[in-house]
């Protein structure tokens, strides 16, 4: 017993070890931050002053890492203050232009108004804008991929002994699942009893998704021995931000296995 807890925690170990090599820590706190400003009288751009409104109040999305931009090209009052509300809801953010100015003048004039969301988990995010009347101007919706800095994927023994292929009844009564769990920002995705030629030898790849990660098995060696096995194929990323993940698993035929979803706490 002593000997097996002695592996696991060498195992252990080496995936940790494997995993600080790539580690880049993200702050993500478990709420938004955002930030606003806005250009001098004319834009970035230096556009001036205008006496009629350009041919439409744009509003420009674009995503910078974890961080949404939304850039509104405004056309105020001259001595117009705006500052930007953001507000979370259940599919993203509204933000609303306010004008805090206590003054007006007979004057036109283009702004440009930035607003910065950062912080942000990965996930799809419906960004809505508003001015200051309180007028639909334009969405959109900004995909967050998930992130990770790195993996591992092992496979175990075989498991239960060997089965020959020719016997007359093979033994099928371990059904193949998917387990996961996480410890800080790591995850182990545990595909059990994958019945494969007991000389194989099954890695991983791991495509990102919109909720998280596909995970695909294939062959390093596609055994020919006459015998089967089962084993369990362990897949390890690490780096991973704050937040939920869908994991899918499809064995080495593309088949899907299974799926779990996955919670990655907030650094504290």
């Amino acid at each position: 017993m002593i000997k097996y807890k002695a592996i696991t925690i060498l195992v252990l170990s080496l995936f940790v070890l494997v995993c600080s090599k790539t580690k880049n820590p993200v702050k993500n706190p478990p709420s938004f931050q955002f930030e606003s400003s806005q250009s001098a009288c004319g834009g970035n751009n230096s556009l001036g002053k205008m006496e009629a409104p350009p041919k439409d109040n744009s509003v420009i999305f674009s995503l910078h890492g974890d961080t949404i931009w939304v850039i509104h090209r405004a056309f105020y009052d001259c001595c117009s203050k705006i500052e930007v509300e953001v507000v979370k809801t259940a599919n993203g953010f509204d933000l609303y232009d306010h004008n805090v100015s206590d003054r007006s003048c007979d004057c036109l004039c283009i702004f440009d108004i930035t607003t910065l969301i950062f912080d942000l988990r990965p996930g799809t995010y419906f960004i809505r804008y508003f001015n200051i009347y309180n007028m639909l101007l334009d969405s959109a919706v900004v995909d967050i991929p998930a992130k990770y800095t790195g993996f591992e994927s092992s496979q175990s023994k075989c498991k239960g002994g060997l089965y020959k292929t020719d016997a007359k009844t093979t033994p099928y009564d371990l059904e193949d699942s998917v387990l996961a769990w996480s410890h800080a920002d790591t995850a182990w995705v545990m595909h059990k009893n994958d019945l494969e030629n007991c000389a194989s030898i099954v890695k991983t790849k791991i495509e990102r998704t919109l909720e998280g990660f596909d995970l695909y098995e294939y062959y390093i060696v596609k055994g020919n021995a006459y015998c089967l096995c089962y084993f369990d194929i362990t897949t390890t990323p690490c780096g991973l931000s704050p937040g939920v993940y869908l994991i899918r698993v499809f064995d080495t035929v593309g088949e899907f296995v299974g799926e779990v979803e996955l919670v990655i706490p907030p650094n504290e």
